[in-house]
């Protein structure tokens, strides 16, 4: 609830009692990253994860997630909380995308596999699909 705090140049006090909800306790998620034939990418395709707001809004992560050479990763993320999550790779030529997955972590669903098989505009039409 927002509640608007105007502050005037006259005398008067008032007294607020401002209270936040606790941390949300944090999930290691892990992913994997393969090619349709169920490869590791290429590390010299530089496979990267984005990790988003669901319906692919806001980018969550604010450094790159490290990938190594079998395709896994992992992240901290709230847990209960929705995310979306997409990975891609290749050079601007031939790069390649993954569906955008949507989920939500907690200690019993702590891992995602994401598969770079999707063309761009194969990805476009995913990403604006209701």
């Amino acid at each position: 609830m927002a509640v608007t705090i105007r502050v005037s140049p006259s005398a008067s006090v008032q007294e607020l009692n401002l209270q936040t909800r606790p941390r949300l306790p944090l999930v290691r998620l892990r992913g994997r990253i393969q090619a349709a034939d169920g490869a590791p990418p290429r590390l010299e395709d530089r496979p990267q994860v984005r990790i988003k707001d669901p319906g692919l809004y806001g980018q969550i992560e604010q450094t790159p997630i490290a990938v190594d050479a079998e395709g896994h990763f992992t992240i901290e993320l709230c847990a209960g909380i929705a995310y979306s999550a997409f990975a891609f790779s290749g050079t601007m030529r031939s790069q390649l995308y993954s569906a955008p997955v949507e989920f939500t972590p907690s200690k019993d669903n702590d891992e995602v596999v994401l598969t770079i098989d999707k063309t761009p505009d194969e990805f476009r039409k995913l990403r604006q699909a209701p």
